[in-house]
């Protein structure tokens, strides 16, 4: 499982399989300004989650479920 937590100035992303956390990491997000609408956050986000599956070797359709939280 693929867990995303986004926040103002940070993601927090891991990995689970079978209960236990295999990879974890916490990334500084700085957003673009001024930011007007949220969705200008998709694009260097999801590059950020990108990165973060290429750097540990997981592609995202190995997951069975994604979980995500913002705010």
């Amino acid at each position: 499982m693929l867990v995303i937590n986004m926040g103002g100035t940070s993601t927090k992303l891991a990995i689970y399989s079978g209960g236990e956390v295999v990879h974890e990491e916490q990334l500084r997000f700085t957003p673009p300004s001024p930011v007007k609408q949220v969705q200008e956050e998709l694009r260097p986000r999801l590059a950020q989650v990108r990165a973060f599956l290429d750097s540990v070797g997981v592609n995202l359709d190995k997951f069975s479920a994604i979980m995500a939280r913002g705010g």
